[in-house]
């Protein structure tokens, strides 16, 4: 079996979610709403539950990692979000890897949405 990973892409208005294989072949995708109670839920509880709605047909223990590109300053060492322009309110802070690797236990990577957008150009 090959090794399937999580692609994440947390947006203004959306949490895009892909499972794509070890070749970079998006085997499925689904999308959800981050904004649809006006950002009175917390942005990386909607992502936590539309991941977990999202894996559990998938076989979630066949997963290898997961990868988040975030809008914001991302700290990608540590996977916090560093700063914002204001859109996400509480978004500041955030500790999107801690917060994912423990809830999944999965190695997780964040990254800044238009740094990842330029590596995916790239390819």
């Amino acid at each position: 079996m090959s090794k399937m990973y999580l692609g994440v892409d947390i947006g203004g208005t959306a949490v895009k979610l892909g499972l794509v294989d070890e070749n970079g072949q998006v085997v499925s995708r689904a999308e959800r709403s981050v904004s649809f109670d006006g950002y009175k839920t917390p942005i990386l509880d909607t992502v936590t539950a539309a991941i977990r709605g999202f894996i559990a047909p998938h076989d979630a223990p066949a997963l290898t990692g997961i990868g988040v590109s975030a809008t914001g300053q991302i700290d990608s060492r540590r996977g916090v979000v560093a700063g914002t322009c204001g859109n996400f309110p509480g978004w500041i802070g955030v500790d999107i890897k801690g917060t994912l690797e423990r809830e999944f236990g999965l190695p997780v990577t964040v990254a800044n949405d238009a740094n990842c957008m330029l590596l995916g150009e790239d390819r």
